[in-house]
């Protein structure tokens, strides 16, 4: 008897352990982006490059709704397109979460509105995601009121809020 019950945990103890060893998946950021950020300067580049990839992001799904709007193309393509800039999106999460953690000083951060830059990014950042990713599960009329509550109204304050504060608008 004690003998079964050895074999059960050793056999037990060997699934655990090779179902444990799956490969990990890789990411396409480079390892120099994961890097610390600690300058005021590294904090706007940063920043300003993550809101333009942002804008660009938003700016392709705006086409691409406004394209599903007029008729131009059908809903799957336009799902299609969501899509696309959703896997962008996931990259971009990816990139600006394992640059999250900036070491500045209190005093740096009172310069760069380093708050108010993190709030209005996140928040941009979450709406546009929430958009691209709820669209292949909407029907089109719950996509349009999505599009005008995410996109018209909250991301487009969020992303004019974040520029003003990174001094990219003259507003």
């Amino acid at each position: 008897m004690k003998i079964k019950i050895l074999v059960f945990i050793l056999l037990m103890i060997m699934l655990f352990t090779s179902g444990c060893n799956k490969p990990k998946t890789e990411t396409s950021i480079n390892p120099v982006d994961s890097q610390t950020v600690n300058t005021i300067s590294e904090f706007r580049t940063t920043y300003e490059h993550w809101t333009g990839l942002l804008s660009d992001i938003a700016d392709s799904t705006s086409n691409a709704y406004d394209s599903w709007v007029a008729g131009q193309i059908n809903k799957e393509e336009f799902v299609t397109k969501t899509r696309q800039n959703y896997e962008q999106m996931k990259q971009l999460k990816k990139q600006s979460d394992l640059k999250k953690e900036f070491i500045l000083t209190e005093n740096d951060k009172q310069k760069v509105n380093y708050d108010a830059v993190l709030h209005a990014y996140n928040n941009a950042k979450k709406d546009l995601n929430d958009f691209l990713y709820m669209v292949p599960q909407l029907q089109d009329e719950q996509i349009k009121t999505m599009y005008n509550n995410k996109i018209k109204e909250n991301f487009n304050e969020d992303i004019s809020e974040l520029k003003k504060q990174l001094g990219l608008t003259t507003e």
